[in-house]
């Protein structure tokens, strides 16, 4: 259906923050899933089709440059922003199609998802 929403999947190993995002960007009009960590991340991605990615950098168990070097490799076409505490911005760029340093704006984010997902598949 074309006026199925766009479908995020964010990526948060603390529970109040993703917890947050899942609420805004719901809010907004998209479907959203969550995953606390990488490897539950990873899983989901393996089921689920996702138009973009948003993802912490530093997380339990897996992390999130592992979600991202999946991503570029199995799903090269989704959009991946990162959302972290850490700037390590430089380290992703060509990788990513976004970061925001924590704590984020999150008027300026959704604007970068909207912004993002309008452009159509990268």
């Amino acid at each position: 259906m074309p006026n199925d929403p766009h479908k995020i999947l964010i990526v948060e190993d603390h529970e109040n923050t993703r917890t947050l995002y899942a609420a805004e960007f719901r809010d907004a009009g998209y479907a959203v899933v969550t995953a606390e960590n990488g490897i539950k991340a990873l899983a989901v991605l393996e089921q689920e089709p996702f138009d973009l990615v948003m993802t912490d950098l530093m997380m339990p168990e897996i992390e999130g440059s592992t979600v991202i070097m999946y991503m570029r490799k199995y799903l090269p076409k989704v959009p991946v922003i990162i959302v972290s505490a850490y700037n390590e911005e430089a380290k992703y760029h060509g990788l990513v199609k976004g970061f925001f340093l924590k704590p984020v704006d999150m008027d300026k984010l959704k604007q970068a998802v909207k912004d993002l997902l309008a452009a159509g598949p990268v």
